[in-house]
């Protein structure tokens, strides 16, 4: 059954770092453009440590162990989070929304805002439809049987297929692995966010943070509400709203122990579990879920306002990528 079809096919948190050894980016990409600079940052594959240190403040106490993780594909990542605009020019409807139970909280509608209230399966249903909607047209990543619902309104569906040897491997559009996220995410870095360490460390969990306040639309100054993507300071990429804003599904399937004490290779997560991981924070997280090595969770089938997504495709050999290092954007 085609997912994208109008027929009736529909979290939570957990707690990973990096230290970029091998890296580069450049611009590139096909599609509808967002806000501003061209919509995608290619990044070279590189070397990275993942995770954090034992004695690392707020780190997750059993699922942030460090592991060296070696990404050996070139890919490219959305720039901005997908938006509202960017989502309903597909004609799918707005599934963004409030908290029932906290009404002031959640998604504020804006066609700049990031796209939120989005199931995992409709993440992966939106990758497929970009990857049509390319010029020339690129093979889907995914298939999806068992769906129920409609785009925007919760689909959900009983099994997904990777369309080649690994999620790595396709040649559409998809969501980023965690590993590829947090990688992106750091920019080379190793402190706590890609912008610095929390200003206070000692101080009180719950309080405003000066590096927060530069990067991230959190709980201190969004409202707990979304806003427009890119109003904040981006990476070193030119990535924005990597901290805060909405959290961002990502491929895999959550394992309360990362990737083990590796060293991995491209990998993708456990094989087996109910959860998928989400990144990044949303407006509303507490403090320590900002961090470039925070890791969240979620039932795929879950609609749950701040929950967004940012695509992600893997270059072929021969498609540039410009530079070694993250640069100054």
């Amino acid at each position: 059954m085609n997912a994208l079809a109008p027929v009736r096919l529909v979290l939570m948190g957990g707690l990973a770092t990096a230290l970029v050894i091998h890296a580069g980016t450049s611009a590139s990409g096909d599609g509808a453009v967002q806000p501003e600079r061209s919509p995608w940052v290619a990044i070279s594959a590189g070397t990275f440590l993942m995770g954090t240190t034992e004695t690392a403040w707020g780190r997750g106490r059993h699922n942030e162990d460090q592991v060296a993780v070696t990404l050996t594909h070139d890919f490219e990542l959305g720039r901005y989070e997908v938006t509202q605009d960017e989502w309903t020019s597909y004609g799918f409807a707005n599934p963004s929304s409030r908290d029932p139970k906290a009404p002031a909280t959640g998604d504020a509608l804006g066609g700049r805002n990031p796209v939120g209230t989005v199931t995992w399966f409709e993440a992966l249903a939106f990758a497929n439809a970009r990857s049509e909607r390319a010029s020339p047209p690129r093979p889907a990543c995914f298939e999806l049987s068992g769906c129920t619902g409609e785009m925007g309104r919760g689909l959900v569906c009983t099994s997904v297929t990777v369309k080649a040897k690994s999620v790595y491997e396709c040649e559409g559009y998809r969501l980023p692995t965690e590993a590829e996220w947090e990688y992106a995410a750091r920019a080379g870095t190793q402190t706590d966010f890609y912008a610095g360490n929390f200003g206070a460390p000692t101080a009180p969990l719950e309080a405003p943070d000066p590096t927060l306040e530069r990067i991230a639309w959190y709980e201190f100054n969004s409202g707990k509400l979304s806003h427009p993507v890119s109003l904040k300071e981006p990476n070193a990429w030119g990535l924005y709203d990597m901290a805060g804003n909405a959290f961002e599904w990502v491929f895999d399937r959550y394992g309360a122990s990362g990737y083990g004490a590796g060293p991995v290779v491209d990998p993708t997560g456990v094989s087996d579990g109910r959860y998928r991981v989400v990144r990044g924070g949303c407006a509303w997280t507490s403090l320590v879920g900002y961090r470039s090595a925070a890791r969240f969770y979620g039932l795929p089938t879950s609609r749950v306002p701040l929950f967004g997504l940012r695509l992600a495709r893997t270059l072929r050999p021969g498609e540039r990528v410009d530079s070694k290092r993250p640069h100054a954007p």
